[in-house]
């Protein structure tokens, strides 16, 4: 057979189908939305403002937040301390966390948790 072409064994066509398979199988990425995005600066920059601010109070903070982030139902913990708002819970979460050390030299924990 000196046929000019291409030849496919049944091997090779069986596995171009599995693979085309495995491809269509694989995860989609979920795209994340400007929201999101901007969400999860904000609570980052919170975060940061709030570890290097000298005097600390909870309401305060949790004023901040609610400021920055609008109505959305927040909880705000600091070392085992929590204070939340009065918003309702809603499916969705992001949690953010820094730890630092006081100007006592004290470790710190610092938990911001943002129902979206």
């Amino acid at each position: 057979m000196n046929k000019k072409g291409i030849n496919f064994s049944i091997e090779f066509g069986i596995a171009l189908i599995i693979a085309v398979l495995i491809l269509s199988l694989a995860p989609q990425i979920k795209e994340t939305s400007f929201e999101t995005i901007t969400l999860s600066a904000q609570e980052k920059d919170l975060l940061t403002v709030w570890a290097k601010e000298k005097e600390k109070s909870l309401n305060e903070m949790l004023s901040d937040a609610e400021f920055i982030l609008g109505k959305r139902k927040i909880i705000i913990e600091l070392n085992g301390t929590i204070i939340e708002n009065n918003y309702s819970e809603t499916k969705e979460k992001s949690a953010k966390e820094i730890n630092y050390y006081d100007k006592n030299y004290r470790k710190m924990n610092l938990k911001l948790i943002v129902f979206h």
